[in-house]
């Protein structure tokens, strides 16, 4: 039995809904930006903070090719090895832990399969530590905002094209 379980911080977003009766096949991520400068790799409601991060890098002249995941597991190894290898830049994006989760798992596929591609080292930008959620909560309100997440993932596209 299979349960799937809604994330709460996308009831709220707007979007394309087919029509007709779509699945997700298992297993088969999707590339939602084309780009050659750099990969975002991601999934669930840090997608769109990469769309919005690629939109805005754009404005620089650097087209970020996003990668939703769609499924974790499994993974879909094919397309992100391929769009490291097409950028030679990757930096994956996701709301969890950095140590044990999803975008290491991504970083080391990439670092042991691709690395004689890469022109920079993989960038992983996470959830934050424990620490800055309560000070940004306290502070700015929220936890991991998306204009938040947004100037992290811009920052590593900086950082990995230079």
């Amino acid at each position: 039995m299979t349960t799937f379980l809604p994330l709460l911080g996308l009831l709220h977003e707007t979007g394309e809904v087919p029509d007709a009766e779509t699945l997700v096949p298992l297993g088969r991520a999707s590339i939602v930006r084309k780009g050659e400068h750099v990969t975002l790799i991601s999934y669930a409601k840090t997608v769109r903070v990469c769309l919005n991060a690629a939109d805005e890098l754009a404005a620089s002249g650097i087209a970020a090719e996003v990668i939703d995941l769609r499924t974790i597991k499994p993974l879909d190894t094919s397309t992100i090895l391929a769009s490291a290898r097409k950028t030679g830049r990757v930096v994956v994006v996701h709301e969890a832990s950095r140590n044990c989760g999803v975008g290491a798992e991504v970083a080391a596929l990439v670092a042991e399969e691709a690395f004689d591609e890469l022109v920079a080292p993989v960038r992983r930008i996470t959830g934050l530590p424990y620490e800055k959620i309560v000070v940004h909560q306290t502070f700015v309100g929220g936890g991991f905002g998306r204009r938040l997440a947004q100037d992290y993932v811009e920052e590593a596209v900086h950082v990995a094209m230079r």
